[in-house]
């Protein structure tokens, strides 16, 4: 009987092992799954905001990043304040948060330009003359460790 009990015990506890095992890779596989929101912002132009599961001992849980598309072309990983379209949606002026730098993009051939070489800021506002095919750009002034940008005049090129 001893020897009936014990099997017993060892079934029941290699069933709840397994159950355990299923419902962790279950719950795992669920965290795992990222969660993404689209929002137009007009013209083709859509921002992207996704969340991404970090490795244990990550610092943050879960990673929230966002990205502007022309379509489905990925533009940059930045946020829709820190993208600005023309009146006439046919430009655009961008930060890109991985390469820190100031980018422009004209729909008419699909060319993405760097308008800067390095950081200069973090834009705030952009003026646009487009039949000039020039715009201002203005920038924030509170970055730490930045002298204060100036506004930067940008050629868009001609049609």
């Amino acid at each position: 009987m001893a020897d009936e009990d014990t099997a017993s015990r060892r079934k029941l506890t290699a069933l709840i092992a397994g159950a355990a095992c299923v419902l962790g890779i279950c719950l795992a596989s669920n965290a795992q799954l990222p969660s993404e929101s689209s929002r137009d912002l007009g013209f083709g132009f859509r921002e992207v905001q996704r969340e991404q599961v970090n490795p244990p001992g990550h610092w943050e849980g879960i990673a929230h990043y966002s990205y502007v598309y022309f379509g489905d072309t990925l533009l940059c990983r930045c946020t829709a304040d820190l993208f600005f379209i023309s009146p006439s949606g046919r430009y655009a002026i961008f930060h890109n948060e991985d390469s820190g730098i100031l980018s422009g993009y004209r729909i008419e051939n699909r060319q993405t330009i760097a308008i800067t070489s390095k950081f200069v800021g973090l834009p705030r506002k952009v003026e646009w003359n487009e039949p000039d095919y020039s715009a201002i750009v203005h920038f924030h002034q509170d970055v730490a460790g930045y002298p204060k940008a100036t506004p930067l005049r940008v050629n868009l090129g001609a049609k």
